[in-house]
């Protein structure tokens, strides 16, 4: 993902950031996030 897309999911999602510290894995769950919500 773009840096770009992951700012987008970190304005829309904060919660995200706090449950997931490890990069690589937020990277994922950001990916399954923005999946989600831009069908």
């Amino acid at each position: 993902m773009k840096k770009t897309q992951v700012m987008n999911v970190l304005r829309l999602n904060p919660a995200a950031v706090e449950d997931e510290l490890l990069p690589g894995h937020f990277l994922g769950v950001a990916e399954k996030t923005a999946k989600k919500r831009f069908r």
